[in-house]
């Protein structure tokens, strides 16, 4: 299992692959060296805990057979202290305890991720529904969906989301994938030269939170890119997808925000 740590909300942390990457539009992705990446990721696991050099020494270099001095430990916090900057967050998260060691003072949620691999094709055998016409087409692929979702808890959300959201274009024949995201689909609201879409089936629910909650981020979409509202009800979960469209008219989308939190008024 691999996690991920999101630091005060607007920056994520992945510890695989030592990088640090911006939320929102502020800041920039930033990658660390291993001792840094590694004198990071101990603060993070222990937020708030006053945590001793020599812990650094003995789990950062010495495990690793590596031994340093007091100048490169402090080389390495710097590295991290300017990392963090440059992603987006502008106050100090990492203090430092005179005569003890440091703390991680901002904020914290970890992501857990389970590694799984998935297939999407048609359906072919009896256990699927077979779609029969266009107007049944929408109802079938919703009701494999959300069975489907109950059977695969344990992934993460976010990656079986998107997972999900390829299906839905995949199982959809006779149009090309943005053809048929636009028809099934209606927009909203227009925000920093983004438009925004939900599911028709949606449209009776208030997604003004949700266009607050970008027009607050600062979001801006470039020319072919729009923003995609996903409305998880079998997981109680709200994904922001940002989509834009190939030359080949085929979709491409990322989850930008999860907003496990904020619910959609009646």
């Amino acid at each position: 299992m691999k996690n991920k740590y999101i630091i005060n909300d607007v920056v994520i942390y992945n510890a695989e692959q030592h990088r640090l990457v911006p939320t929102g539009v502020r800041g920039k992705e930033t990658v660390l060296n291993v001792p840094a990446s590694r004198c990071l990721l101990l603060l993070l696991q222990q937020p708030g805990v006053s945590i001793h050099q020599q812990e650094f020494f003995s789990e950062v270099w010495e495990k690793h057979g590596q031994c340093v001095n007091a100048n490169t430990f402090y080389q390495n916090i710097s590295l991290i202290r300017k990392a963090i900057r440059n992603a987006g967050i502008r106050n100090s998260v990492i203090k430092t305890i005179p005569k003890v060691g440091l703390c991680f003072t901002g904020t914290v949620q970890v992501i857990e991720e389970e590694r799984a691999s998935a297939v999407c094709s048609e359906p072919k055998t009896d256990d699927t529904i077979q779609v029969i016409d266009t107007n049944s087409e929408k109802t079938a692929v919703k009701t494999q969906s959300l069975t489907f979702l109950k059977k695969i808890k344990g992934i993460n959300v976010i990656v079986f989301s998107l997972f999900l959201f390829a299906c839905i274009i995949l199982l959809t024949s006779g149009q090309s994938q943005s053809a048929r995201f636009f028809s099934t689909h209606t927009k909203i609201a227009s925000e920093n030269q983004c438009s925004i879409y939900i599911d028709r089936g949606e449209l009776m629910s208030n997604y003004s939170q949700y266009v607050n909650f970008l027009s607050a981020k600062e979001v801006v979409c470039s020319p072919h890119e729009f923003i995609y509202i996903a409305n998880i009800s079998a997981l109680s979960d709200t994904l922001i997808l940002f989509c834009e469209t190939s030359e080949e008219e085929k979709l491409k989308c990322s989850t930008r925000f999860k907003l496990a939190d904020i619910k959609p008024a009646s």
